[in-house]
Order: structure tokens, then sequence, then C-alpha cells
């Protein structure tokens, strides 16, 4: 699932908008669909789906039978219909359904964090499988999609192309998902469950908390927490080719999750 990155509204080419229910392709969505066929190698049905959270502009749904990554003939993505489809989000989340081993991946994480069994003793430590399973994981699939849009794009508008690569968001938004796994397992963020709201009184939740706050500035947590964004920071400057702008020197310079509660 995306929420492509775009800060400054920027004016990229329309693939195509939704009339009666049906998405109706655009000269270049309809070149951006045979390039999605001939790299992927499966066709690409482009489906309507009100359901997609606010904000949410596209969704790939890897697990489904029908249309997810495991699917020998058709990848199915999914789309807000009241809005027209932007070129670079058609092929973000056709990156996704051309990602080889993008189901794979979220079935370990699963297994994983099925798994999972929260430690108060060694808070650092449950943060860390926290992290590996959760947010780097994803840090991985969205820039793989990333990169297929701004590659993508580049083939069939180099201009469009080139402002994909310029945005902040191109490693921005898969770097983001460190911080947001940070804000679901200390309590401020309405993700998964991890076992740290178990240990701490629930009108802890209000606001920012100074347990909350201690907990996650303990060394510890911090050296955990700057190690995956490291991680995070330099795979991204690796395989897109862009540093991202929020990490200098070894140390997250991103808002502390706990100033958004």
């Amino acid at each position: 699932m995306a929420k492509y990155y775009n800060p400054d509204n920027a004016n990229y080419p329309i693939a195509g908008e939704f009339v009666s229910g049906e998405f109706v392709p655009n000269d270049i969505g309809l070149k951006a669909l045979d390039l999605l066929k001939n790299k992927y190698k499966t066709d690409f049905n482009i489906v309507p789906d009100t359901r997609l959270p606010l904000g949410t502009t596209g969704a790939f749904r890897s697990q489904e039978k029908f249309g997810g990554s495991k699917d020998p003939t058709t990848r199915n993505l999914f789309f807000q219909p009241a809005e027209p489809v932007g070129l670079p989000v058609l092929l973000h989340e056709g990156g996704h359904g051309g990602d080889q081993n993008l189901s794979e991946r979220n079935e370990i994480a699963t297994k994983n964090l099925t798994n999972y069994r929260f430690n108060p003793q060694n808070l650092a430590g449950s943060f860390k499988y926290i992290l590996e399973n959760e947010a780097l994981r994803h840090v991985k699939s969205e820039a793989i999609a990333q990169k297929a849009a701004a590659d993508l794009t580049s083939t069939l508008d180099p201009e469009a192309g080139q402002a994909v690569r310029s945005n902040p968001g191109f490693a921005g938004y898969p770097m983001s998902y460190v911080n947001e796994t940070a804000r679901n397992f200390f309590g401020s963020g309405p993700g998964r469950v991890t076992g740290y709201k178990n240990d701490v009184p629930t009108d802890v939740f209000v606001g920012p908390n100074l347990k909350i706050i201690k907990d996650f500035l303990d060394p510890s947590v911090q050296n955990v927490y700057n190690q995956a964004q490291k991680k995070a920071a330099v795979f991204l400057e690796n395989y897109l080719g862009q540093p991202v702008e929020e990490f200098e020197g070894g140390k997250a310079k991103m808002r502390p999750f706990y100033m958004d509660q």
C-alpha cells in the first residue's frame, strides 16, 4: 500500500480516471500498462476501491489469491475512484505487483510477528525485533516500488521521471516507516499492538507522556533506533541513489514521534 509522497503537489502526468466504475486510461496510461505487462510478464487490472484509508491513493494486496503476488497471470492494483490516477502512483503500485519477493517477505514477517512476545525486561530487544520485522521490510518494499515508479516514469516522460527522483519523498517515504513503527510500538500510533501498551497504564497514552518519552530516550533504545535509521538510510541511498534528507552523520534528525501525540 502506498501514500505516494507529494508535498509540493507536483504536476505529475495523469494515467487515466474512473468513469462509471471503469478505469479509462489515456494515451500515456495505456503505454504505462503495456510497459508493466512487458516488464513483469503479467496483466495488470486497475480496480476502484472506495474502502482505501483516507490519504491512501493506491494499493496492491500481495496476499490475495486472485490478483496478488502468487497469481500466475494477473495483478490487481486498487485506487480511489473519485480521483484521477497519477502516472507515478500507478507505476509505484505496479512495482509492488512486479516485486517477486514481496509476498515471501510479508509471510516471513507475519510468522515472526505472530511468534513475537513482548519482553518488558528487555525493551530495547523487543523494539529491535519489531523494527527488523516491521519497519525494515517496509523500507525495502517501498524502495523497490519507488525505483520502479521513477524508472518507468522516466521511460515514458523523462521530465516527470526526474521530478519523481528529485522529490524528497522518493527516499523519504520508505524511510518514514522507521518512525511510524516507533510510534506504533510506543503506543502513539494506530498500528499493531506490540505489548508495550500492556506494560504501561492506559491513561498515559494521552498527550506527551513522561514515561513513554523516558522509555524511548533510554540509551539502549536510542541505540537500536539510530541503528535502524542508519541501516535504512544507507540502503536507500545505495538502492535509490538519493540520500535521505532527514538523516545526517549517523543520527536521525526526524521529528521525535512522541511530539505528534
